[in-house]
Order: structure tokens, then sequence, then C-alpha cells
């Protein structure tokens, strides 16, 4: 599971103590709970451990919110991975707990409403259903997540609303390319704020007519 945690430059050190490496679960889980255990003395103790009960525990009561949700993942406990989807403070638990649990409905909520662009790409590049597409077309928070969820749904319609009421130009443009609408990148020819995007579209628009003769859709 490598979603998130791969970029809080948590590199795994291997540091267990004797007794851990000996596959003492109830050593390991001390060593676990122990509030002055680094991290990845933690999580290598985690990975080695084997008894499901005191897995569960851990999952259960240990004060380290990445190592409960290690621990719930390790011994699959969906209760406790649904709570951390719905309710968890750090949306980037929220969401390695609904990638585990291949919830798309919770993954919409998150990448509808997140207040973190990446965490809310994540979440989006695992949804396939197209209601939930559509959904957070419509309804997200943020304009390029609506964008990418309007272009990965590829539906006509909501992609010229979504043109048409979004402020970001270059996200316009991206729209107006992308179902080659030639009407919406004349209007946003004609409306350009920057002049890297009075360009853009003056380039796309003499390509347009360039290859045969055309009307506006």
């Amino acid at each position: 599971m490598n979603h998130i945690r791969d970029n809080n430059k948590r590199n795994k050190h291997h540091i267990i103590s004797g007794t851990a490496k000996q596959g003492d679960n109830e050593s390991l889980a001390v060593l676990i709970k122990a509030n002055n255990t680094e991290y990845n003395v933690k999580k290598d103790a985690l990975d080695v451990l084997t008894d499901q009960s005191v897995i569960d525990d851990i999952a259960k009561t240990a004060k380290d919110d990445w190592i409960r949700l290690e621990a719930a993942i390790k011994c699959k406990n969906n209760k406790i991975l649904n709570e951390f989807a719905k309710y968890h403070h750090d949306q980037r638990i929220r969401l390695e707990a609904a990638i585990e649990l291949k919830t798309e409905f919770l993954l919409c909520e998150i990448a509808r409403s997140a207040q973190d662009d990446y965490v809310q790409e994540v979440a989006l590049n695992h949804i396939a259903d197209k209601e939930l597409l559509e959904d957070i077309a419509i309804n997200g928070n943020n304009e390029k997540i609506r964008v990418e969820a309007a272009i990965m749904l590829g539906d006509k319609t909501i992609i010229k609303e979504l043109a048409n009421g979004i402020k970001d130009q270059s996200l316009k443009f991206k729209l107006a390319s992308f179902i080659n609408n030639g009407r919406l990148m004349k209007e946003l020819y004609e409306n350009a704020d920057e002049l890297v995007i009075k360009e853009k579209t003056e380039k796309w628009l003499r390509n347009y007519f360039s290859v045969e003769e055309k009307t506006f859709d």
C-alpha cells in the first residue's frame, strides 16, 4: 500500500530487537504500542507479527494512526477500515482505508470534497462508476478534479456545461480541445485573459479550420 505513504519519506530501517525478530508476538506488541518507539521500528515489528488477535488489538488500540491503519489492513478488519474511511481527521488515512476497502462511494466523497488536491486525484483514479464520476464532475469542490472526472466520464453535454461554468481558462481549453469544440474554443480565444491562452487557442483554431471547412458545433 503505497499511494500516500511513499511520499512521507518513511524509509524502512529494519531495526527490531532480537526478541522481536524471533517472532515473540507479545514482545512485538509491546514494541509497537510503546510511545517512544519510532514509526519505522513499529512498522517492521508489525510486518513480522503473526498472531491475528494481537494484530486486531493493535488496530483498535494503538495510538499511532498509521500503525492502526496498517494493522487493520493486515488483519482485514473492515469495520475499523470503514470507520477510518468515513470519519478519520487525516484525509490521507481516509483515502488509504477507502482504497483498501475498494469502496467507490467513499472514494467519491473524498474526491468530491477533500481539501488536499493529491488525495482527491488519487481517489478519483480509483473510481470507475459513471454515476459517481458524474457526481464529482457536477458537485466537486475542486475545478481540476471536476474536469478530470468529466473527461473520464466522456459525456459531451456535461463537459460543455462544465466548460461554460469554470473560471480557470487553461481547464476550459482542456475541455474544449478534448471534445474538439470550435465554438467553445472561439469563445475562449475572444475572452482570454492571458497571452499563453490566447496563443494556444489561436493555434488550435487555425488547425481546426485548416483540416477541412467546418462550422461550429
